[in-house]
């Protein structure tokens, strides 16, 4: 990725988030430390760990249509009309797909079998919505994209697994531009088997805290538009970032549990490193997995340790699921958005509701406030349940 023309860009972005129904809106939300964490509606929480986590509110839906499916189709629009090609049929018939998600348009399986707990005989339509492919072949016809599609899903790591597969796209079709997307639902049967696994809190999400006692899960959608830079120079747009790396791997340790070594997100981010060949010592911001649990985050703390030695120290770091909670597979798009938005503004979100910083937890963790400060290149990290890891090196752009 050396050769500034053929260097992998982003040129738009997109995002539904429980703190805002556009980028912008999301952003000034994360500037100023706004919490999108509210009592769930959509559902009975009776019995479950917690009532609340991360409901979109203020969106105008179809009631009949899953709404991860409506998030997607909203950030994508947005996503479009911000790279320029929104009504360009001709690049949209050249661009591609790659979707990542946790549980696809889990609402119409929850839809379906809520409505067969009444009626035995009922329907099984509801279902055609649930597979992954779904979103591919919905936005192919919407948009007009007749480039590959492809929908991938590796747990909460699936938001970066979607640019993996968006660059995939882009180096081996004829596709000269890829939309990148991650979407995912909060639904009764999802959140249920969430809370068995005893991830969510029973109090409220406090990344990096002596308290942390759990995450909070939510919802979203998050789009971004890769293409090479020569590419988006030729049709006269000015890249928002340019992608200096990325690496996937799997720690195969445990069905649930976290290799407690940091093994495998530490060697996630060493590659990252070795096949961008940007130096550690420039990358200043960590836009870190933060989950709230007690495991994660002295585990991504060591990590950021192994690879980064004393540097480590100098980062900083935040987790902007302390305001948005843990929005499953599109997590990491999401974030990834975020780290674009302190690329261009120079501005980090905070991380709230750590009060009582985990002795554990000694990197530059920022927790009073934005903070203003000159990024050139950030790391973005998210791991998922199973093992899957990911990072992406983004570097900002400059003319």
């Amino acid at each position: 990725m050396n050769d500034n023309r053929n260097r992998p860009v982003i040129t738009g972005m997109g995002a539904v988030t429980p703190v805002g129904l556009t980028v912008s809106e999301t952003w000034e939300s994360l500037c100023s430390g706004t919490s999108g964490i509210r009592k769930i509606t959509l559902f009975d929480t009776s019995g479950l760990r917690n009532s609340r986590g991360g409901e979109i509110r203020g969106f105008t839906e179809d009631a009949e249509r899953p709404r991860s499916l409506q998030f997607l189709e909203k950030a994508t629009g947005e996503a479009l009309s911000n790279g320029n090609i929104l009504e360009n049929s001709e690049i949209l018939e050249e661009t591609g797909f790659a979707l990542g998600t946790n549980f696809g348009c889990a609402e119409s399986f929850s839809r379906y079998y809520t409505h067969r707990d009444k009626n035995p005989s009922v329907s099984t339509d509801a279902l055609h919505q649930y597979p992954f492919g779904y979103y591919a072949d919905t936005m192919r016809d919407e948009f007009g994209i007749k480039g590959e599609c492809v929908a991938v899903s590796t747990a909460c790591a699936s938001g970066l697994a979607a640019v993996e597969a968006a660059l995939q796209i882009l180096k081996y079709t004829d596709a000269e531009s890829v939309i990148c997307a991650a979407t995912d639902e909060l639904t009764l049967y999802s959140y249920a088997g969430l809370c068995a696994l005893h991830a969510v809190t029973k109090e409220t999400i406090r990344p990096f805290a002596e308290s942390r006692a759990g995450t909070q899960f939510s919802e979203g959608a998050a789009v971004v538009l890769i293409e090479y830079e020569d590419h988006a120079r030729s049709r006269g747009i000015s890249p928002l970032a340019r992608i200096e790396g990325i690496f996937l791997n799997n720690d195969a340790f445990h069905t649930t549990a976290p290799d407690t070594e940091a093994a495998g997100i530490t060697n996630c981010m060493e590659q990252v490193f070795k096949r961008s060949n940007v130096p550690k010592e420039n990358v200043t911001y960590v836009n870190s997995h933060g989950t709230g649990t007690k495991y994660n985050d002295v585990i991504e703390t060591r990590a950021l340790k192994n690879v980064f030695g004393p540097h480590a120290h100098n980062l900083y770091i935040d987790s902007i699921k302390s305001m948005t909670g843990h929005e499953m597979g599109a997590a990491g798009l999401i974030e990834l958005i975020s780290t674009v938005m302190t690329l261009q503004t120079g501005t980090i979100p905070p991380t709230v509701n750590c009060s009582d910083p985990d002795p554990e937890c000694d990197l530059n963790y920022c927790t009073d406030g934005s903070i203003t400060a000159d990024i050139e290149c950030a790391l973005t990290n998210s791991y998922g349940i199973g093992g899957a890891n990911g990072s992406v090196l983004l570097s900002a752009f400059r003319e």
